[in-house]
C-alpha cells in the first residue's frame, strides 16, 4: 500500500520523466540529465538551439528511438520494433510563438545566433554533404553566471516548403529545454518550426575535446535521413532523423540569450571550431565560408581561419580580450588554469621562443617559432597545483606571465 502511495506522489506532482515507453533505453544518470516532465501550460517559455519555444513543444527523445518525418507531422518511433509511439503536428507558422508571449528583455537584439560562420558548396547540383565534423575544446565558464543561456555548435540546415530543419550537435552553458544549469553540458537537438526534439544532456568540464558529427545515413529520393552525435559519447547519446529534406548548408556558430553584461561571456577569448570536415562518399567538397556578426557590443565577431572542407578552422571570439598587465600583443587564458592553457598573440611573432618554468625557476617545457600567428595550447593536465611562469622572446622583446595551476 505504501509502494502505491509513493508512485502515486511521484505521478502527480511530475517527478517521473515525461516520456515513459517500452523502447526506452536504460541509461546511467550519473553523468547527464534529463528532461522532466512537461507542463502542459503553453504559457513557460524555455530556451532552445532554435530560439525560446514553449516547453510543451519540446520532447525527450530516447537513443532507442528515431523521428520520422511524414508530411507535416513528426513521428517518435520504436527502433527495435518500427511502433509509432508518438506523432506531432507541424504547424505552418512563422515563429514559434506569437509576439505577445515576448517580453522586452528577451527580445533585445543580443539575443539568438549573434555571430557565426556558414558556408554553401560550389556547385549547383552538388552530390549531398553525408559527413560533417567540427572538433572544439570546451571553453572555461563565464566570469559572471547570471542567469545566461549559451549555445556553441556546428550544425546542419535545410528546408522544404513547410518548415527549415536543423540538425546539430550542442554545447550549452545555463538551463535551455534539455536542463542544465551553471555548468557546460551537451545535447543533439533536432528543431523544425514550433517542434524540438533533443536527446539526453551530458555534463562535460572545461579542457575536455569535443567531436560534434553529423552523418547522412540513407536516403530515398528527395528524403534524407541524418544522425546527430558526439564522438566519445555516442553510446549514451545520439539523435536520428529521417525523411528530412536535404540538409545543404554547415553552420559554425555561438548563439546567445539573456546575457546582460560581458563577464557573462566564457573568461575565454573565443574558441577554436577546428578540424573540420565536409565531405562526400569520402571526398571533400569545394565551398565557399560566408561570417555574420549580428552583435558586437562586447567585440564578438566569427573569423575562418582555414575555409577548406578538410581541416578547417573557424574561430568564434567571446569578447574583446582581457588584457594581463596591459599587455596587448599575447594574450593568455584561462589564468588559473586547469587543463589547458590558450595562448593568442595579437600579432605575428618573428623568432619567438617560449619557455615555461615552475616555481622554482626549473625549465618544464620550452617552444621555438620562426612566426608564430595563430592560437595554441599548452597542456597543464599532468602539472601540479601552483605557481608556474611562462617567457616569451620575440622580435627583440621579453615578456613573462605568471600562472596559477589548480
Amino acid at each position: 500500500m505504501l509502494k502505491i502511495w509513493f508512485l502515486t506522489f511521484l505521478l502527480l506532482f511530475g517527478i517521473l520523466p515525461f516520456q515513459i515507453v517500452k523502447c526506452q533505453g536504460n541509461f546511467n544518470t550519473s553523468n547527464f540529465i534529463t528532461i522532466r516532465k512537461s507542463d502542459q501550460s503553453d504559457s513557460i517559455l524555455v530556451y532552445t538551439p532554435f530560439g525560446l519555444t514553449r516547453k510543451n513543444n519540446v520532447h525527450y527523445i530516447d537513443r532507442k528511438q528515431i523521428l520520422n518525418i511524414n508530411k507535416e507531422n513528426v513521428q517518435v518511433i520504436c527502433k527495435e520494433t518500427g511502433t509509432i509511439l508518438q506523432e506531432y503536428k507541424v504547424q505552418k507558422v512563422n515563429d514559434l510563438r506569437t509576439k505577445k508571449d515576448f517580453t522586452f528583455s528577451e527580445v533585445k537584439s543580443n539575443n539568438g545566433w549573434i555571430t557565426y560562420a556558414w558556408c554553401m558548396i560550389y556547385y549547383l547540383n552538388p552530390d549531398p554533404i553525408d559527413y560533417f565534423s567540427t572538433r572544439w575544446i570546451v571553453p572555461s565558464p563565464p566570469k559572471e553566471s547570471a542567469g545566461q543561456v549559451l549555445f556553441l555548435f556546428n550544425g546542419l540546415v535545410g528546408s522544404d516548403s513547410v518548415a527549415r530543419h536543423i540538425v546539430q550537435p550542442v554545447l550549452q552553458w545555463g538551463v535551455s529545454a534539455a536542463g542544465g544549469g551553471p555548468y557546460w553540458a551537451i545535447c543533439n537537438w533536432y528543431v523544425t518550426k514550433n517542434k524540438t526534439f533533443c536527446d539526453s544532456l551530458i555534463i562535460v568540464n572545461p579542457g575536455d575535446t569535443l567531436k560534434g558529427i553529423i552523418e547522412l545515413t540513407g536516403k530515398s529520393g528527395n528524403q534524407f535521413n541524418y544522425n546527430s552525435s558526439f564522438e566519445k559519447y555516442s553510446h549514451i547519446s545520439g539523435l536520428h532523423v529521417n525523411n528530412l529534406p536535404e540538409l545543404t548548408n554547415p553552420f559554425e556558430a555561438l548563439e546567445v540569450y539573456n546575457v546582460n553584461d560581458c563577464s557573462e561571456y566564457p573568461i575565454d577569448e573565443k574558441i577554436r571550431m577546428f578540424d573540420i570536415h565536409i565531405m562526400n562518399n569520402g571526398l571533400y567538397l569545394p565551398l565557399s565560408w560566408q561570417v555574420i556578426n549580428k552583435d558586437t557590443s562586447c567585440g564578438q565577431f566569427t573569423e575562418v581561419i582555414n575555409g577548406d572542407s578538410k581541416n578547417g578552422i573557424v574561430e568564434i571570439h567571446f569578447h574583446t580580450p582581457y588584457s594581463i598587465d596591459n599587455f596587448d600583443e599575447i594574450h593568455i587564458y584561462p589564468n588559473p588554469v586547469n587543463n589547458y592553457l590558450h595562448i593568442s598573440p595579437d600579432k605575428s611573432l618573428n623568432n619567438c621562443r617560449i619557455e615555461l618554468y615552475n616555481n622554482y625557476g626549473k625549465l618544464m617545457q620550452n617552444w621555438f617559432y620562426e612566426f608564430l600567428d595563430y592560437e595554441f595550447n599548452i597542456s597543464f593536465e599532468n602539472y601540479k597545483p601552483g605557481q608556474y611562469y611562462i617567457k616569451f622572446y620575440y622580435d627583440n622583446k621579453t615578456h613573462t606571465f605568471k600562472i596559477i595551476k589548480i
